[in-house]
């Protein structure tokens, strides 16, 4: 009887062992990549930011969205592209929202860390999404594109660039598109409570030059 329930609790300790491995290590992600697809995903070089595109930059009223600051990085391809490219997952996670008609089309992802804990991806201006809520993805998974030109001219939208936030919480479930904290944080304190600064989040994580400020 020892030995059945000896053997019991090594099977039960193996699973957890196992469990514990696959959540804090298999999970987690160990390599991430820029969102658009450049010649090297791992080269800031690759990308530019468009000009008053950065972090906590002012974002006047327009098209119904109230004035707030900028929750995000308006980021470019620094090579020949541009409108209709595919758009990746920065690395291995899970989606967890899609949410808003084009242009405001956004793809939301959760990442597990290494240490601990998880961040959300944003990504904001897609179209034509290839993936599902729950799906699984890895740094090689497009999961959507830009609009092309007949999109924006469709939609009377002129901005192309990717739109891309870093989330320290969980997505709002929400219908309304305007109480999203992307366009409701209208002091710094606010933005950096819900928000990492994708740039510092790259240079971090990334090798390569510094993304170029502008073309």
């Amino acid at each position: 009887m020892k030995k059945f329930f000896k053997r019991i609790f090594s099977l039960l300790l193996a699973f957890i062992v196992l469990y514990l491995v696959k959540y804090f290590y298999i999970d987690a992600v160990k390599e991430w990549k820029l969102p658009l697809g450049t010649s090297n995903r791992q080269d800031l070089s690759t990308i530019y930011l468009e000009q008053d595109a950065y972090f906590e930059a002012r974002r006047p009223s327009y098209d119904g969205i109230p004035a707030h600051l900028h929750t995000g990085i308006d980021m470019q391809i620094n090579e020949p592209g541009g409108p209709g490219e595919p758009i990746y997952a920065i690395g291995k996670g899970k989606v967890v929202q899609i949410t808003d008609p084009p242009p405001l089309r956004r793809i939301v992802i959760r990442h597990k860390l290494l240490r601990d804990g998880f961040i959300w991806s944003v990504y904001l201006h897609v179209i034509d999404e290839k993936v599902a809520i729950g799906d699984r993805v890895t740094a090689e998974t497009v999961i959507a594109r830009r609009l092309n030109k007949y999109e924006l001219d469709y939609f009377g939208w002129k901005y192309n660039h990717l739109h891309i936030e870093i989330m320290k919480f969980p997505p709002l479930n929400t219908n309304d598109t305007y109480r999203r904290r992307s366009y409701t944080c209208r002091t710094k304190n606010e933005v950096e409570h819900y928000f990492i600064d994708p740039l510092l989040f790259f240079r971090a994580h990334l090798p390569g030059e510094l993304i170029k400020q502008g073309k």
